[in-house]
């Protein structure tokens, strides 16, 4: 149960709705919000706008938030993503909610997104809001992998499915010889079984493990081959899902760079929120 979030925001639409969610989710779980507004060090040269009038600027921005729950603003001054980093470290919040916007190619070779440098560095689950642009169903999508962490999520999202009266849709994207490189869980012992032989070890270990969970939920099932990044975000826009959840691993500097992790893959290319948990 969170009893602290964080929320990153800006003075964007889309900001202003990450606050209404945030609220929902403080009211729902009785946490108490910390409202980080960062401003660069150069925006107040040759501007009108005082540094005093800052608070009001940002308290006037929020006003038809109704009935805004227990909160604290914070103003640093500096790069966005550093300061979210720094100050999370100070409050140790257990959650973070924010919005991903959208960065050029070049931006995110550079310097990494606001988005992708928080949830790599935060110690603690991150919600990233992503505009959906169509309607999408009242459905959880959870991949799978067979980890610990992995295991907390589900547990997680069948308590919250029962809570809202979701779905959940459970993916294992599994791994031909051709896919070896992608998928660490591969096991060796398969490399010389045909493609169909691995399939059908892979989809009867992921339904045997589905079984087992004793999920009160309603849900699906759904086995996929090949790259999981592609195969998640093909799935969410096929049935419609309003929300992934995912557990986030640990990744070399060298797999980012070369492949891109499942995680950034995902926050790149869906279009509905998703869930990332971290311990």
């Amino acid at each position: 149960m969170e009893k602290t979030i964080l929320v990153p925001f800006d003075f964007s639409e889309v900001s202003k709705e990450i606050v209404r969610i945030a609220n929902d989710w403080g009211r729902r779980t009785d946490a108490k919000l910390y409202l980080l507004h960062s401003s660069p060090n150069s925006f107040f040269i040759g501007s009108h706008f005082r540094p005093e009038d800052r608070l009001k600027h940002i308290t006037d921005f929020l006003e038809d938030i109704n009935d805004l729950t227990s909160h604290e603003f914070l103003t640093p001054v500096g790069k966005a993503y550093i300061n979210v980093i720094t100050e999370a470290k100070k409050i140790n919040p257990d959650l973070i909610i924010m919005a991903a916007h959208d960065h050029t190619i070049v931006g995110r070779m550079l310097l990494g997104s606001n988005t992708d440098y928080i949830v790599h560095h935060a110690t603690c689950p991150v919600y990233v809001y992503k505009l959906a642009k169509k309607k999408l169903n009242n459905i959880i999508l959870l991949p799978l992998d067979f980890s610990d962490i992995n295991l907390k999520v589900i547990k997680m999202a069948d308590e919250w499915a029962q809570e809202i009266g979701a779905e959940l849709a459970f993916v294992y994207v599994g791994t031909t010889p051709e896919f070896v490189h992608l998928n660490a869980e591969f096991n060796f012992d398969w490399v010389d079984l045909e493609d169909e032989a691995v399939k059908k070890i892979q989809t009867e270990r992921f339904e045997k493990y589905v079984n087992s969970l004793e999920i009160k939920s309603k849900f699906s099932k759904h086995m996929a081959f090949g790259r999981p990044g592609n195969e998640i975000v093909s799935l969410q826009m096929t049935i419609g899902a309003n929300l992934i959840m995912m557990a986030a691993h640990s990744h070399t500097i060298l797999e980012r760079m070369t492949t891109g992790s499942v995680t950034d893959h995902i926050l790149h290319h869906v279009h509905c929120p998703v869930y990332v948990y971290k311990h």
